[in-house]
C-alpha cells in the first residue's frame, strides 16, 4: 500500500459553491516498481516512461504523478482539480486559471498549526470597482482570472472512467453522482491533453475514506479553546485533515480559521487567541450568524510546478460541522 504523494488542497470549484482551501504537504511518494526510493531529489523534468525504459539505476522522481512541489504559494496554484466518492456518490471538478487570484487574505495568526486568515485593515478602493472586478488586498481594482481550456480531462482508474471536456466558462464537472467512483486506498491520476499555453500534464493521489457523519455541535466560547476530533483512517496512511472555520461575513470582516493536520492524530486544538479573533471578527456584522460555516476536510494529493503556475490534483470527502458561540455569550 503506498502512501499520499505531497499533498495538496487548492481552491476548489465545484458546481454548488467556491471552497477555499489551502496546500499543505504530505511526505513524497515515488511509485516506481524498480526498488528505488527516489525521494530525495527535486527533479521537475517530466518524463512519462513512454520510452519503455525501467528508470534501472536513475534517480528520477520525474514521472509526471510523481513529480511535486510543496513549495508552490496559494497565489501559485492556478490549477486545482478534485475527485471525491462515497457509497451514494461521487464526482470530479475543477478549474484551470490563466492567472493568480487577486484575492489572497493576510495571514493574522499563524500557530505553526492553525492560521486565521483576513484583512487588516479591509481594503477600500476608490473609486469603487465596476463588477465584476474586485477590491484587492493592495487597494486596487482587479479582474477576477480567466478559466483555460486545457483540452481533455481524465482518470481512468475511477469507475467508470471519467474524460471531461471543459464546460461553462471552461469549468470542468461531472454532470452526474457515480456511487463508489473510487475504492479507499486505489491510486488514482488525472491527465491533462493540455491547451493553449498548458502542456500535457499527469498528477496522482490516493483514494481517501468517508468522514463519519458528524453528530456533535461545535460550541465556542471567548477565551476557551476549541478542541476538534474526529475517527481517521488508516488508509491511505498519510492522508491530511483539513479543518475551517469561518466568521460572519454579512456586513462584517471576513475571517477564517484553517487548520492542517495528519488525519491520523484524530484531533487538533484551536487556540483560545485564535477563537477570540476570529469571534471579534464574527460579531463585527450587523445580521447572521457569528459562525458562517465550519467543515472537516480528509484529503490526499498531488502538486506540480508548470511554466503556468502550479497544478495541483487531490482526492477529498468534506463533511459539515454544526458550529456557534456558546449561548450565555450572545
Amino acid at each position: 500500500m503506498g502512501r499520499c504523494y505531497d499533498g495538496a488542497m487548492g481552491e476548489r470549484i465545484t458546481t454548488v459553491a467556491f471552497v477555499s482551501l489551502l496546500l499543505c504537504g504530505c511526505p513524497a511518494v515515488d511509485d516506481d516498481t524498480t526498488g528505488d526510493d527516489d525521494t530525495t531529489d527535486d527533479d521537475t523534468t517530466a518524463d512519462d516512461d513512454t520510452t519503455g525504459d525501467d528508470d534501472t539505476g536513475d534517480d528520477d522522481t520525474g514521472d509526471d504523478d510523481t513529480v511535486v512541489d510543496p513549495g508552490c504559494a496559494y497565489e501559485e496554484l492556478w490549477g486545482k482539480f478534485g475527485l471525491t466518492s462515497d457509497l451514494y456518490g461521487g464526482s470530479l471538478s475543477g478549474v484551470y486559471h490563466d492567472d493568480a487570484s487577486p484575492m489572497v487574505p493576510d495571514v493574522l495568526v499563524d500557530d505553526g498549526v492553525c492560521v486565521l486568515y483576513g484583512y487588516d485593515p479591509m481594503p477600500v478602493c476608490e473609486p469603487h470597482c465596476t463588477p465584476p472586478d474586485l477590491c484587492g488586498p493592495d487597494e486596487q481594482c482587479h479582474s477576477w482570472p480567466e478559466a483555460l481550456d486545457v483540452g481533455t480531462l481524465t482518470v481512468p482508474e475511477t469507475s467508470p472512467p471519467l474524460s471531461l471536456l471543459p464546460g461553462f466558462q471552461n469549468q470542468y464537472y461531472t454532470d452526474q453522482e457515480y456511487p463508489e467512483l473510487y475504492q479507499v486506498g486505489d491510486l488514482l491520476h488525472l491527465q491533462l491533453t493540455g491547451g493553449g499555453a498548458i502542456g500535457e500534464q499527469r498528477l496522482g493521489a490516493f483514494g481517501v475514506a468517508p468522514i463519519p457523519a458528524w453528530d456533535e455541535q461545535l460550541v465556542l466560547d471567548w477565551g476557551q479553546d476549541l478542541v476538534v476530533t474526529w475517527e481517521p483512517s488508516p488508509i491511505p496512511p498519510d492522508a491530511r485533515m483539513l479543518f475551517t472555520i469561518s466568521a460572519d461575513h454579512h456586513a462584517g470582516t471576513p475571517a477564517y480559521v484553517r487548520c492542517d493536520v495528519p488525519d491520523a492524530d484524530g484531533t487538533l486544538t484551536l487556540p483560545a487567541a485564535m477563537v477570540d479573533a476570529l469571534l471579534t471578527a464574527g460579531t463585527a456584522g450587523t445580521w447572521g450568524d457569528v459562525i458562517e460555516a465550519a467543515t472537516l476536510v480528509r484529503y490526499c494529493g498531488s502538486v506540480k510546478r508548470t511554466e503556468h503556475g502550479c497544478l495541483a490534483f487531490y482526492t477529498y470527502w468534506e463533511g459539515a460541522i454544526e458550529a456557534s458561540l456558546a449561548p450565555a455569550k450572545r
